[in-house]
């Protein structure tokens, strides 16, 4: 409701700009008055907001159904959790676009890394974390779904947490895998956890067929840092390619890798944003 107020301070902004511009003493544009400039802040400060919740606020008036913005106006919703919800669902619907115009994959492979997108609850942020999975969640059932390109002889990794251990077998079932071994990933850091704070991330190896693998020193167990917004370890991907022969595939990759190819992410988004949600093939 106080938004008028701000083109009164861009205003005053521009004056103040125009007056140092006189006394012959530059100063770029946007000290005064657009949106990373002293007039929001001043703004901000006499409505006893911030830059940030102003900014929402601008975005709201621009993209909010006029519903949204009486809810707003009467105290029904707040601001943040509007932008984020608004957000959320801008940016999933950006993803299904996008995923309409992505390109099947072509053949089979001989080894395949899978990390879901698991259910855990937590609604898609596109300015998010882990915590608040950083792409759309996939239900067990659409995981389940999914029609994996695997030769007749393939290796699987697939990757879970704790949380998700009990479906990941179901999971595996449903694909035609059969699980062998577990290798675990364990991170230089504590992460988040409801009963204890995680520091480990599970890989379940599974085969269809009879594989060859070229086993020597490789263990089922990992030790690397733990990476941003799930991202699996280099180390990880080395073990692999030391164990595993034939083509590979990273499903539901963070980024391209020399020797694989990479469905999901970076082929959909550009900002390490997972695939649409449900089955894009």
């Amino acid at each position: 409701m106080a938004l008028p107020l701000l083109e009164i301070e861009r205003e005053l902004a521009r004056r103040r700009q125009l007056s140092t511009l006189k006394r012959g003493r530059e100063a770029p544009v946007h000290q005064f008055f657009d949106e990373r400039g002293q007039a929001l802040d001043r703004f901000a400060e006499k409505v006893g907001s911030n830059r940030e919740t102003v900014n929402e606020a601008l975005w709201l008036l621009k993209n909010a159904p006029k519903e949204e913005l009486e809810k707003l106006r009467s105290g029904e919703r707040a601001i943040s959790n509007l932008y984020k919800e608004l957000k959320r669902l801008k940016a999933v619907e950006e993803l299904r676009e996008k995923a309409k115009s992505l390109k099947p994959l072509e053949g089979k492979f001989d080894v395949i890394v899978v990390d879901p997108p698991w259910p855990y609850g937590t609604k898609y942020d596109p300015e998010g974390r882990r915590a608040a999975s950083p792409y759309p969640e996939m239900s067990l059932e659409e995981l389940k779904n999914l029609k994996l390109p695997a030769a007749e002889d393939c290796v699987l990794w697939l990757w879970t947490t704790n949380a998700f251990m009990h479906e990941a077998f179901h999971l595996l079932e449903a694909w035609g895998f059969e699980p062998k071994t577990i290798l675990t990933w364990v991170k230089d850091r504590l992460g988040l956890g409801d009963w204890l704070r995680g520091r480990t991330e599970h890989c379940i190896l599974a085969v269809k067929g009879h594989p060859r693998v070229n086993l020597t020193d490789q263990s089922t167990v990992l030790f690397a840092k733990a990476r941003e917004h799930s991202r699996k370890p280099e180390e990880f991907y080395k073990l692999v390619e030391s164990l595993c022969f034939g083509r590979k595939l990273d499903y539901f990759g963070r980024e391209k890798r020399e020797g694989w190819e990479v469905y999901g992410t970076e082929e959909l988004t550009g900002l390490q944003r997972s695939c649409e949600r449900g089955n894009p093939m």
